[in-house]
């Protein structure tokens, strides 16, 4: 084998060309580990929202949207009294008004936030909800997500405890904030279903989430279907929460074409920058063919080479994602993403800055080195 400092040196022959491959492969590598964070982040936040053990019952019309659903009152009663329904203390169950509305601050910032209307009830249905400081809302209060300050646009003084916001014209003081880790409630508002129902002018609630052991959720889906009067539809909050995602699957579809395109822009990109670089040196390498060297010997020295330039922009785009975009945060309406760069994730950035090296380097070398020795000794 060729020694490893040749293999470096030529490295700083054309700085220019080595830094268009390591721009390159940074390039397609930042793209290809942000999509599996993104993509991994918007499952995990949708499927740790839903609870397997909870169903859900709203109209048989709205079942792809909570806040389009509305349920007969009585629902609540019919679905405690189910078998099945975990009932403890007092039954698992949760009636909730769900709203898109809008949000003003006393800063002039508009925005549009999620609303649901709760009783003290939810936080043991939603038994990943936790109360982190102040105390569950009152009429007129209203309790704020962890990062419903960035799903909204503002700064996380602006929902600070004891703050007041305007929902739909109505005034509301901030009395609490939780958390629920890698879970859409933690972009919800939270507030008092008396209020909501005001605030929304409804009479009739958006749904009943209940908790279910053994064969309740089959219990509860046949009262649904026996009690056709109350027109409902009882669907698992695991499902629920699973076609929501598929709802945004295009984003994530899109995302990853991006990365594609930029992978083969990048990647003919670099068969012309290596093309170049390796063909300038076509003498070169027929000479140390003549100094004893196989062409093999010579293809994986140029491949090495190619591999230390891609790896360089590979090692570049880890950097910048662990220390920079790790727990960013992403808006969208179904939510607010958290990314994270979890082991997998380096190493499906990695094994495609090894890709990028190999494959791009491959057929350049490969061309140079094909031409026979007595006219690649004669090139000029």
């Amino acid at each position: 084998m060729l020694p490893f400092f040749y293999t470096v040196k030529n490295l700083q022959r054309e700085p220019g060309r080595t830094v268009q491959i390591i721009l390159g492969a940074f390039a397609v590598v930042l793209l290809v580990m942000l999509s599996l964070s993104f993509d991994s982040s918007m499952n995990r936040m949708l499927g740790s929202t839903g609870n397997p053990n909870n169903v859900i019952l709203l109209s048989t019309g709205s079942t792809e949207s909570l806040q389009r659903s509305s349920i007969p009152g009585e629902a609540t009663t019919v679905a405690a009294a189910t078998p099945g329904v975990v009932k403890g203390d007092r039954p698992r169950v949760s009636t909730e008004v769900h709203c898109m509305t809008p949000v003003i601050f006393p800063g002039g910032q508009k925005g549009r936030a999620y609303i649901r209307g709760i009783g003290p009830e939810a936080f043991t249905v939603h038994d990943t909800v936790r109360l982190t400081d102040g105390r569950l809302p009152k009429p007129g209060e209203i309790l704020v997500g962890e990062l419903t300050y960035h799903a909204l646009g503002v700064d996380k003084a602006d929902v600070a405890l004891g703050k007041t916001i305007t929902l739909g014209g109505a005034k509301f003081r901030i009395s609490g904030h939780f958390a629920a880790p890698n879970t859409r409630y933690e972009s919800e508002i939270w507030g008092d279903r008396s209020d909501i129902l005001a605030l929304t002018k409804r009479e009739n609630p958006s749904c009943v989430i209940a908790t279910t052991e053994g064969k309740g959720a089959k219990a509860l889906q046949n009262m649904a279907f026996r009690r056709s009067d109350l027109e409902l539809a009882a669907v698992s909050e695991t499902k629920y929460y699973e076609d929501l995602a598929k709802f945004f699957g295009p984003i994530v579809t899109i995302t990853w074409l991006s990365a594609l395109l930029v992978a083969i822009g990048a990647l003919f990109g670099g068969f012309n920058t290596l093309y170049a670089a390796f063909g300038s040196r076509t003498r070169e390498l027929a000479a140390l063919q003549a100094m004893g060297f196989t062409r093999m010997n010579i293809f994986c020295s140029l491949l090495i080479e190619a591999l230390l330039s891609c790896m360089l922009g590979t090692l570049l785009a880890c950097v910048l994602c662990v220390f920079v975009f790790s727990d960013a945060t992403i808006s969208l309406s179904a939510g607010t993403l958290t990314l994270h760069f979890d082991a997998a994730t380096l190493i499906y950035g990695m094994l495609t800055g090894v890709g990028l090296g190999l494959i791009g380097a491959a057929l350049p070398a490969w061309s140079c080195l094909r031409v026979p020795l007595p006219t690649a000794l004669r090139s000029i």
